[in-house]
């Protein structure tokens, strides 16, 4: 026999995990020893992950049954070697239930109660099992200390308490000495009334004894004759001191009458209101008297207690009062020796400023010169305007034979330009400036335009001095913003070298955009704060080399105590009027920041930009052109990736499916690159502060909200910067920003009227709650493979949360339907049977003609082998409750939690591969995850919801059209032709214990037309980038 102790066992354990308080397991070797070699029977009720039943099977090595009861219906995975155990999943407090428990053991040696800890499950438990406890067999009821809470419909006074209803078992067990003529039910009338149980006297008069011990009570069973004081039993000869006692030899006690008692009083069971005895009234009287008089002191006690506690506060404050008298003086001290280093300083600036005052005066006389002549320099500016329009139509003549004649073009482009040279020349570049600084003179006076002009200056002289270096040092390739070849994976790096551009194709980029019929001004809003110099660089150097120059610049610096930042911001953008830039005397936060820069724009269209950021030289060249063909487009985004913080590695690609609305109740999958119209921006009210940290989330919902067409761009346009303190590390870099992205989902359902509840997962992502429904549902769930597999479908749904479910109609073959029947003997009248020769979803669908059109009906497959216990909840609701969602399909897994589908993408021939098919359901990769909510074309019949009259038009539409494959596909598509959506939803989880599909066809380009996949893929599953 193995004579380990409990402790040492449940320490040495593993396999299913078991939780027990440890108090517990030292008091369980006292109580249970005694039962170790016996052929017992045990009943726990609440087994949780199911570990402590493998521990007992170890610790009662001669028991002959262990019974398991839980109502998680995920209980009914759990599977153990022993044939001892037996796991029943469903509610211990059903008489079903009781009448399974008792079929497996008809009497029980040990019952412990750790189920939901709730007083009424626990007194409803007791009530019911204790009678099934074998003679001299042990109940222990755990967690009592869950008594004491609300939560667990207690407290410390609560009299219909589960620890209260204990206490009153030690009553019952001295229930000969009462002295008053009620039965022991009486006692427990309120929980009788309370909880509508039926206390049985008999089997009151067999508890034996009530032990606790801190939150466990431990009741023996023993026969009610067991149970009383006995006889007396004196032993001795003599009485020194107490005469005649052995008289009293083998006599029986007898309880001293208490009628006069009125602490003795019971209340008649009460069956009508006012039933209880007139005498109760009196005692009632006297126990307010006597509590009356115990307030009054205790009132007197709290006034003393509070005159004291107010006398040590006074006492506290004049102490703490003295301090910071001292510290004040002290800080005071050290102020003053700061002003005065501050005054000093100060003199210093002041001398300097003067200086720079006589400098400016200086230059003011020089530009005075400059300004007489600016007449000859305009009638010279027309001249050279006159040449620059010439070449520009004599480039867009070449481009249009680029097409045989390339080397050609790029010779005479060439040729032009050095005999022309508007821009580049010397002569070109003074024009230039001159006709900045003409420009200056009329928007902003003569004396700020003087002073940018002195800046520009020195820029240009740097920007010499900065050529001379590199070309006698060599360029080196890092220094252009074009994106590096580097990436962390080899198919992100091919992908790179067959999609993206070079230099030839930008510099034709150029000459095309630069003849575009529809040019918008770009306005592109950067609010900066606390950014690395060289990376704020960066940012600004990948405007300046967009292939689409019809874009301005909206900076504001927020970075208020960094002056130099300013001063250099300034210089390094004076020379080019694109760059706008405004000075903030202290930080707005993100979104006033960014409202700050929205004013400077003048653009129709405002893009944003982090100051960390970079774009691909062709970002804006991209957009220019999707709306040469779409210029309604209100917003507009493309897919993107990151980079690391020295910009040289390229990761984390992203690619992105058309707009998917619900998608973005998961992540704000539309980051970057975004573009909006701009007066959309204004007319909302720009960014809100109080959704800092997630502020473009907010604001593209809101714009999306008013926009008339959403566009995407299947490209990577932007590149996400890793920063210690940027987002793309992570919510942990900002933490306020979990705060701002909850704010946002509440605020988009309240703004569209849902009565959804959005709550963060440990994923880091968002689960969209729904409320309650009252409305029931038909459920259809159709033979597709043995009649095994569909009754272990049919017993997990019995075992599933029906609340909301009216009728289950089951669709099987006709040559199965005898088995079926027999097999469902005696189950719940709302399941209906039907057979059919050959099952499939359509005759499924077609059970269901009689249901109401409103009506939120689900399909089920008939090869499932689990369901998650809010499946039908996660379905319906969405169909329920969003007039946008025309069905809601569940993920289909394995159960190890790989994918085998989450939803499908669709070709123009209806052919059809499944999403993320062998991904583990928690990754994420270049098309984010299967844990995203996801809008879908299409997803196979294992689990889904959609509205019955939706559901008739669709199959009505499909009657004369030729079906490819099952079909489903088509008539998924088929439900959201008046403009709805159809939503996978990754908390709804259909399990499979065998793959449903074995083959598909994988080719990513058949799906490229699909909107909800994106072209970048030559593979669906695993995904696989084109190149």
């Amino acid at each position: 026999m193995n004579n380990k102790s409990l402790q040492q066992m449940y320490f040495e354990h593993h396999g299913k995990v078991s939780d027990k308080w440890s108090l517990y397991l030292r008091e369980y070797d006292r109580i249970f020893g005694p039962y170790r070699s016996s052929k017992i029977a045990m009943l726990e009720i609440g087994i949780q992950n199911g570990g402590s039943l493998e521990i007992w099977s170890k610790f009662f090595p001669h028991a002959e049954k262990f019974i398991g009861c839980d109502i998680d219906p995920e209980c009914a995975r759990l599977r153990y070697d022993d044939p001892r155990i037996v796991v029943v999943t469903a509610d211990a407090n059903q008489d079903e239930t009781e009448q399974t428990i008792i079929s497996h053991a008809s009497a029980f040696d040990i019952i412990i109660d750790d189920g939901s800890h709730l007083s009424s499950d626990i007194v409803k438990s007791f009530v019911r099992y204790f009678p099934y406890l074998k003679q001299g067999g042990v109940f222990v009821a755990e967690d009592l200390h869950c008594s004491y809470w609300s939560e667990f419909e207690g407290g410390l006074v609560d009299p219909t308490s589960s620890i209260n209803f204990f206490k009153l078992l030690a009553d019952i067990v001295n229930y000969e000495h009462w002295g008053i003529a009620n039965s022991r039910a009486d006692l427990l009338a309120m929980f009788a009334q309370q909880y509508q149980v039926h206390f049985d006297e008999v089997m009151l008069g067999q508890i034996h004894s009530v032990e606790f011990i801190n939150s466990i009570c431990v009741i023996h069973k023993a026969p009610a004759q067991a149970n009383v004081l006995g006889e007396r039993v004196i032993i001795g000869e003599d009485e020194l001191v107490a005469s005649n006692v052995k008289t009293y030899h083998r006599s029986y006690g007898t309880a001293l009458k208490q009628t006069h008692n009125v602490w003795s009083y019971l209340p008649e069971p009460v069956t009508t209101a006012g039933s209880i005895r007139p005498a109760l009234q009196e005692r009632s009287e006297l126990q307010r008297s006597a509590h009356l008089d115990a307030v009054g002191y205790q009132q007197q006690m709290l006034v003393l207690h509070v005159s004291a506690r107010q006398a040590k506060e006074r006492m506290d404050e004049a102490v703490q009062a003295q301090h910071a008298l001292e510290q004040k003086i002290a800080d005071d001290t050290l102020e003053m020796s700061r002003l005065r280093s501050e005054l000093a300083a100060r003199d210093a600036h002041l001398n300097e400023l003067r200086a720079d005052m006589a400098a400016a005066q200086e230059l003011k006389q020089a530009f005075a010169k400059a300004e007489a002549q600016l007449a000859d320099v305009q009638t010279h500016v027309g001249n050279l305007e006159y040449q620059r329009n010439f070449l520009n139509a004599e480039v867009f003549r070449l481009t249009q034979e680029a097409s045989s004649f390339g080397a050609k073009l790029g010779r005479r482009i060439t040729g032009l330009r050095g005999k022309l040279a508007p821009i580049q020349s010397r002569r070109g570049k003074m024009v230039t400036f001159g006709v900045r600084f003409a420009t200056k003179v009329a928007v902003a006076g003569p004396r700020e335009a003087t002073r940018v002009a002195g800046l520009r200056l020195r820029s240009m002289f740097s920007s010499k001095k900065a050529q001379y270096e590199h070309s006698a040092h060599g360029a080196r390739a890092e220094d252009s913003n074009l994106p590096r070849a580097r990436t962390d994976h080899p198919q992100l790096e091919a992908w790179i070298a067959e999609h993206e551009p070079d230099q030839v194709a930008l510099q034709a980029q150029a000459l095309e955009s630069a003849a575009f019929g529809y040019r918008p001004l770009i306005s592109v809003v950067i609010p900066i704060y606390k950014v690395p110099r060289d990376v704020l660089s960066e940012t600004l150097g990948c405007l300046r080399e967009q292939t689409y120059a019809n874009w301005e610049a909206c900076i504001v610096w927020a970075d208020s105590p960094d002056l130099d930042g300013w001063r250099w911001l300034q210089e390094v953008t004076a020379d080019d009027l694109r760059f706008k830039v405004a000075y903030l005397p202290e930080n707005a936060g993100i979104s006033g920041n960014s409202n700050a820069a929205l004013e400077l724009a003048t653009g129709e269209y405002v893009a944003l930009l982090d100051h960390d950021d970079t774009l691909t030289p062709w970002a804006f060249y991209e957009v220019a052109k999707l709306l040469q063909t779409a210029p309604e487009t209100d917003f507009i985004y493309s897919d993107k990736d990151s980079m690391t913080a020295d910009g040289y590695v390229r990761m984390n690609a992203l690619f992105k499916p058309e707009w998917s609305p619900e998608m973005m109740h998961s992540v704000n999958y539309l980051t970057h690159l975004n573009v909006m119209r701009t007066h959309l921006i204004r007319d909302i009210g720009g960014w809100h502060k109080e959704t800092d940290g997630a502020q473009d989330w907010d604001i593209f919902f809101r714009v999306i909200e008013k926009a008339k067409h959403v566009a995407r761009i299947p490209s990577i346009l932007y590149h996400w910067r890793i920063l210690p303190t940027s987002t793309a590390t992570g919510l942990a870099a900002k933490p306020y920003a979990a705060m701002g992205q909850l704010r946002v989902q509440q605020n988009y359902f309240r703004r569209k009227g849902l009565p959804a509840t959005a709550m963060p997962t440990r994923d880091g992502l968002f689960h969209i709650h729904w409320p309650n429904k009252t409305i029931t549902n038909d459920v259809v769930i159709y033979q597709s493979g043995t009649p095994e597999q569909l009754l272990t479908a049919l017993n997990v749904l019995r075992c599933n949360h029906l609340a909301q479910v009216r009728n289950i109609h089951v669709v099987c073959r006709s040559a199965n339907l005898q088995q079926v029947l027999k097999a469902c003997q005696g189950w719940n009248a709302r399941f209906m049977f039907s057979a059919v020769d050959a099952p499939d979803w359509r005759q499924a669908l077609n059970v269901l003609k009689e249901v109401p059109p409103e009506q939120v009906i689900v399909l089920l497959d008939g090869r499932a082998s689990d369901y998650s216990a809010t499946m039908f909840t996660e379905l319906t609701a969405w169909v329920e409750e969003h007039d946008e969602i025309a069905w809601t399909s569940a993920i289909a897994l394995n159960p190890d939690n790989t994918v085998y589908e989450a939803g499908r993408v669709v070709s123009d021939d209806h052919r059809s591969a499944p999403m993320f098919h062998g991904s583990s359901l928690y990754s994420f990769g270049w098309f984010g995850g299967p844990l995203w909510y996801r809008n879908s074309r299409a997803a196979s019949p294992y689990a889904m919801a959609m509205k019955s009259g939706a559901m008739h038009m669709a199959l009505d539409s499909l009657v004369d059209v030729a079906l490819s494959g099952s079909g489903f596909e088509q008539f998924c598509m088929a439900l959201t032709l008046t403009g709805q959506r159809g939503l996978v939803n990754p908390f709804a989880k259909v399990f499979f214990s065998q793959s449903p599909e074995s083959q598909w066809p994988n080719d990513g380009k058949l799906y490229h037309s699909d909107p909800y996949f994106n072209p970048a893929f030559d593979q669906v599953s695993p995904l696989r980038l084109h190149s």
